[in-house]
């Protein structure tokens, strides 16, 4: 079984010309940084060459990189700041369709958990609907906290933001959530 080593020890091995450094740091963090900007941005392209290019600056960086805070939140940084210019630059319309025909496909060859598998979907496409409603500042908090699942106060230095003002955001967030489900299902238990 292979030790688990650390970011910064992953990161001084890749400075020092151990390539596969590298590909581990990156197998490390691709699935959470990928769904973040994916749901940010609402299309796989556009994602696609957000995930490419936030690697691309993080190659660059990463001799001037200094462990001020941890690896994971200077990342998820060079992510948001490319979302949001990319968001900016776009003025993409909102996605309706979030379910793939991948997703589909997967409900078909397995007939056994379809039911189960189908009602998952379901809630992640009304969470995901639901998070799409929510103000800028809030969904940024949201979608930070899911998909890089940091802690509030490296949330708020990516931000550059009070801690405060972030536990607020996603306290209205949360206070949204409950209402947009309450408008669509009626009085929701408290959980």
């Amino acid at each position: 079984m292979e030790k688990i080593q650390s970011d910064a020890h992953l990161i001084q091995s890749y400075l020092s010309g151990r390539e596969r450094a590298f590909e581990k740091l990156l197998k490390r963090y691709e699935r959470p940084l990928f769904s973040f900007i994916f749901r940010f941005v609402g299309d796989r392209q556009s994602a696609e060459d957000l995930f490419q290019q936030t690697w691309f600056k993080v190659i660059q960086g990463l001799p001037r990189y200094k462990e001020r805070g941890s690896f994971s939140s200077w990342l998820f940084g060079i992510a948001n700041n490319g979302c949001i210019d990319f968001v900016r630059k776009h003025n993409r319309a909102k996605r309706n369709d979030l379910v793939s025909g991948e997703g589909m496909e997967q409900l078909k060859s397995d007939e056994h958990n379809q039911m189960d598998r189908l009602l998952r979907k379901e809630k992640t496409i009304w969470l995901e609907k639901a998070i799409e409603q929510l103000p800028p500042d809030q969904k940024q908090v949201v979608l930070l906290r899911i998909y890089s699942e940091l802690p509030f106060k490296e949330i708020a230095r990516i931000l550059n933001d009070p801690l405060n003002t972030v536990l607020g955001r996603m306290h209205y967030a949360v206070q949204n959530l409950k209402k947009i489900a309450k408008e669509e299902y009626g009085e929701v238990e408290n959980r």
